[in-house]
């Protein structure tokens, strides 16, 4: 290789490429002819290990870095030493006049500019972040202008399809019927709240306002505290029929006090660090306050069931302990209890088999309490004999 070409000594691939390339149709024309500031530029390209490109006077040819080929597509090697606008005619309406300015003289930035773009025989649409620099020759005048370029169509669309699923969930979490919010950031910033979210805490202005300072009455209530907590340790924390007290209205002069079931979850990035906290939870009060409501009622009716057997007992212990008969009978003339003074001196008139003769024969306390009154069974204990 002539000293002419040392400048193209490195770029290893891309730099072997542009040795061997004919350069006679190219409106470059040969190395060995290009101008000191081309050459810098060139050098300039082949040591870089990101995207770059150059474009030179007269017709802006087009000369570019082994990464760029990735950019290129099918367009590789092909576009080596070409005119720019043969290179990249389909989107030249969008970078003309970006070109026009660095010719100019003008430094020009895009971030995600959208470019539809025919690199492997058919349109796709891309998204690039690039700057166009002017490149002055010997005399200072603007020969030419220099690229630096990437590629961003897989971040936008993976922001876009995020950007969609966060959409989704915002619809979805909308028409949820219990009440959502997102937090995001140590401070605890509302980032969402749905309608349901309002209606329970009344229409604050929530997004955009830390917790602190939308439910200044929650201080001192432990929720600010538990926030903190779920965020620096990622641990969620889930909560039934936990109380709180809150103004309702901003207008409202008492608190009033709500039971909630809730859940505040860890919201992490992609790297797994905690960057918010979502919360999801129901308005429990009716429940609970039903379930306290009902649990009062059993415990006064079980206070008052053991009080009446306690008076039963009593009743019981009296009347078993005296001497005196007590039967109690139903409106069907059935004995409904009979003590045990009363069934010992219970009869009744029973017929032998064997001889046909009655007679008198005491009965048992049990026989006794589901006897009727009737010409066979008396309490009079004269009835002694046999008849």
């Amino acid at each position: 290789m002539s000293n002419d070409l040392n400048f193209l000594a490195d770029g290893a691939e891309m730099g072997a490429l542009m040795r061997t390339h004919d350069w006679m149709a190219s409106p470059l024309g040969r190395p060995e002819t290009w101008p000191q500031s081309l050459r810098s530029i060139v050098g300039l390209l082949l040591g870089s290990k990101f995207p770059t490109f150059g474009a030179w006077e007269p017709e802006l040819g087009f000369l570019y870095k082994a990464p760029y080929a990735e950019i290129l597509g099918a367009k590789y090697p092909a576009a080596l030493g070409a005119r720019f606008y043969d290179v990249w005619s389909e989107i030249w309406p969008d970078i003309s006049p970006l070109i026009d300015a660095a010719m100019a003289g003008a430094a020009s930035f895009r971030q995600d500019l959208p470019l539809l773009m025919n690199r492997r025989g058919f349109d796709e649409q891309t998204w690039f972040t690039f700057s166009y620099s002017p490149v002055r020759d010997e005399s200072g005048r603007v020969a030419g202008m220099f690229c630096a370029c990437q590629e961003t169509t897989d971040r936008v669309l993976a922001e876009r399809r995020q950007a969609e699923e966060t959409e989704r969930q915002r619809r979805m979490f909308e028409q949820a019927p219990g009440f959502i919010c997102t937090l995001r950031g140590p401070d605890h910033v509302f980032d969402f709240v749905n309608d349901t979210y309002k209606r329970l805490f009344g229409d604050r202005g929530f997004v955009g306002k830390t917790v602190r300072s939308a439910f200044p009455e929650l201080a001192g209530q432990g929720f600010g505290q538990l926030l903190d907590e779920v965020y620096t340790t990622g641990v969620r924390h889930v909560a039934n029929a936990a109380p709180l007290r809150l103004r309702r209205k901003p207008d409202a002069l008492e608190e009033e006090e709500r039971f909630l079931d809730f859940i505040y979850a860890p919201i992490t990035d992609a790297a797994g660090a905690v960057v918010g906290i979502f919360c999801e939870g129901h308005d429990v009060t009716n429940a609970h306050r039903a379930q306290e409501a009902l649990r009062d009622l059993n415990e006064t009716l079980e206070r008052r069931v053991a009080e009446a057997l306690a008076e039963r007992k009593v009743l019981a212990d009296i009347v078993e302990g005296t001497d005196a008969f007590v039967q109690v009978a139903g409106l069907d003339f059935r004995w409904l209890a009979v003590n045990n003074a009363a069934a010992a001196a219970s009869w009744r008139r029973r017929r032998r088999r064997r001889t046909g003769v009655w007679r008198w024969t005491p009965c048992s306390r049990e026989a006794a309490a589901r006897s009727t009154f009737s010409s066979s069974t008396t309490p009079c204990p004269a009835y002694r004999a046999r008849r």
